[in-house]
C-alpha cells in the first residue's frame, strides 16, 4: 500500500485543515488542495500554467515551514520521510508530488543543497559574464546533432526512457537531503547588515559566539538564531555579500567595506587582539556573576543552618563564601585592568580612524590646490584680468546711460518750466486742502446744531403738555402788560 494514500471520497468544496507550520498561507479548499498534493510531474509538459502555480504555492508552504521553526533550523529544509509526514493533511492524505517540487526548486535556486552551500569557494549565484570556452562551443556544435537525433529515438528527453528514470526517481528517496532555503538567508542577511549598521557603538569585530548573540534576533522570533543557521549566515555574508570577513580558526568576525582593498578587509593581529580581549571581558564578567550567585547561595544556606541550631554546618558556609570573596575580589581586579586596556586600545584605534581622515582630507587639499588655475601666477592673472573686465563693463554702462538721455531728449528740457509747473502742482494740492478743511468744519457745525436742536426735542416731548392754569411765558407778559 503507498504511503501517500488519499480518501475515496473527500468533500471538496470544504476548507481543508492545513498542517500547524502551514497555517500563515491561509485557507485552501480541500479539491485545489488535492492537486498541490498529486503528483503533477507530467503536468510540466502538458499543462505549464498549472505545474508553475502548483510549485510556486509549494515554494511558498516549504518556506512557511522551515521559518516557523518546525525543524532545528529556520534557514534548511529538511527533506525527507518527516517532511512528508509533517505535510500530511486529513481527509487529503500526504503530498505525492513533494519530490518534483524539490527537484524544480533546486534548478530554480531557491533550494541549495547544504554540503554544496558550505563547501563552495565560488558565489552561489550565476555569474551573469559568464562566456563559453571554445570547449563548450565544439562539444555544443558537435553534440547538438548527435542529442537531436537520441531524441528522435526516444532516448533521451521528457517522454524518453531517461526521462521516465529521471520522473521515477524524483519520487523515490533520490531528492532527500538538507537544502538551504535561499531567499530566507538573503531576508537574514539584509536585516543583520542593517542592524549593524543602525548600531553606532559598534565597531564591527565578534567571535562567532559573540555574532550569534548580537543576531539572535534577526530571523524574526529570539534567540532563533541557531549554531547551523549560524555558520551559513557567515558563509553567506561573506562569499556572496562581501560584507564581513570571518576567520572560524582564530574566532574572528570583522564587518567590513566591501569595495576596501584586500589588505585592508583582512583580519589583522589588532583584530584578533581587540576579540580577544573583549571575549576576555566577557568571560571575568561571567565569572563574576557566578561567584556572587554561588556566595548568596552559601549566605542563604548558612542563614538555614542556624535556623536548625547546626552551628558547625553554617560555619563550613561562611568559610567557603570568605573564599569565593576573595576570588571575586581577584576577578574584579582583572576586570578592572581589562576594561582599562579595552578603553584605551579603542582610543587609540579611533585615533588610528582620525588620522587616517587627516591624512585623507590633506591629501585631497593638496590634490585641488594642485590644480593650475590655483596657481599664484594663474591667480593674478585672472585677478587683473576681472579688474580690466570690470572697468570695461563700467565705461560701456555710462555710455549706455549717456546715449539713452540723448535719445530721449533729457537734455533739452527747460529746468525753469518743470519748476513753475512743480510750483502750480503744490500751490493746487494746497487750495484743495484748505477747501477740505473749511468743509469738514462746516459739516461738523452742522451736526452740533442738528444735535442740540433734537436733545431740545426730546427734552419738551419728556416734559408733556402745559397744564391749565399754567400759563406760558409769553402769555403772562402779555397779561402784565394789559390792553
Amino acid at each position: 500500500m503507498s504511503v501517500f494514500a488519499t480518501p475515496s471520497k473527500p468533500r471538496a468544496n470544504t476548507t481543508a485543515q492545513l498542517p500547524p507550520s502551514l497555517t500563515s498561507l491561509g485557507p485552501i479548499t480541500v479539491s485545489r488542495l488535492q492537486g498541490l498534493y498529486s503528483d503533477f510531474a507530467q503536468k510540466k509538459q502538458s499543462n505549464p500554467t498549472s505545474y508553475n502555480a502548483n510549485v510556486e504555492w509549494w515554494r511558498k508552504a516549504l518556506e512557511a515551514h522551515v521559518l516557523s521553526g518546525a525543524s532545528k533550523s529556520r534557514l534548511v529544509l529538511a527533506a525527507n520521510r518527516q517532511l512528508i509526514d509533517a505535510m500530511r493533511v486529513e481527509g487529503v492524505g500526504k503530498p505525492a508530488g513533494l519530490g518534483e517540487v524539490v527537484t524544480a526548486l533546486v534548478a530554480s535556486h531557491t533550494l541549495i543543497p547544504h554540503s554544496l552551500f558550505l563547501s563552495s569557494v565560488q558565489t552561489i549565484y550565476p555569474s551573469s559574464s559568464w562566456i563559453p570556452s571554445p570547449t563548450t562551443v565544439v562539444t555544443y556544435v558537435v553534440g547538438k546533432p548527435l542529442w537531436w537525433a537520441m531524441e528522435q529515438l526516444s532516448i533521451v528527453g521528457e517522454d524518453s526512457l531517461l526521462g521516465s528514470l529521471t520522473s521515477r526517481a524524483s519520487s523515490s528517496q533520490s531528492w532527500y537531503g538538507d537544502y538551504v532555503l535561499l531567499p530566507a538567508v538573503e531576508q537574514t542577511a539584509t536585516t543583520i547588515f542593517e542592524m549593524e549598521e543602525n548600531d553606532s557603538a559598534s565597531d564591527g569585530l565578534y567571535n562567532v559566539a559573540g555574532f550569534r548573540k548580537r543576531f539572535k534576533d534577526a530571523l524574526g522570533e529570539p534567540n532563533a538564531l541557531s549554531e547551523p543557521d549560524t555558520e551559513i549566515m557567515l558563509k553567506f555574508m561573506q562569499r556572496d555579500r562581501g560584507v564581513l570577513v570571518a576567520d572560524l580558526k582564530q574566532d574572528v568576525v570583522k564587518f567590513t567595506d566591501s569595495a576596501l582593498p584586500p589588505a585592508e578587509r583582512a583580519i589583522n593581529a589588532v583584530d584578533k587582539g581587540v576579540v580577544e580581549l573583549r571575549t576576555a571581558i566577557q568571560s571575568l564578567q561571567d565569572q563574576i556573576s557566578g561567584l556572587q550567585t554561588r556566595m548568596n547561595e552559601c549566605t542563604s544556606k548558612a542563614k538555614d543552618a542556624l535556623r536548625l541550631n547546626q552551628k558547625t554546618v553554617a560555619s563550613t558556609y561562611l568559610r567557603t563564601r570568605k573564599h569565593l570573596e576573595e576570588v571575586l575580589n581577584r576577578r574584579l581586579g582583572s576586570l578592572t585592568t581589562l576594561e582599562g586596556t579595552m578603553i584605551s586600545v579603542e582610543g587609540a584605534r579611533g585615533d588610528v580612524e582620525i588620522m587616517k581622515s587627516y591624512n585623507l582630507s590633506t591629501s585631497t587639499l593638496r590634490s585641488i590646490l594642485s590644480h593650475p588655475s590655483l596657481q599664484r601666477e594663474e591667480v593674478e592673472k585672472t585677478m587683473e584680468a576681472l579688474a580690466e573686465a570690470n572697468v570695461d563693463a563700467r565705461e560701456i554702462s555710462e555710455t549706455v546711460t549717456v546715449n539713452v538721455d540723448t535719445a530721449v531728449g533729457a537734455d533739452t528740457i527747460d529746468d525753469g518750466l518743470v519748476e513753475d509747473e512743480l510750483a502750480a502742482l503744490i500751490r493746487e494740492a494746497e487750495a484743495e486742502s484748505k477747501a477740505s478743511k473749511e468743509e469738514s468744519k462746516v459739516a461738523k457745525e452742522e451736526e452740533r446744531d442738528t444735535a442740540k436742536a433734537e436733545e431740545i426735542q426730546r427734552q419738551l416731548e419728556s416734559a408733556g403738555a402745559v397744564p391749565d392754569g399754567v400759563l406760558r411765558q409769553p402769555e403772562r407778559e402779555r397779561v402784565a402788560a394789559g390792553p
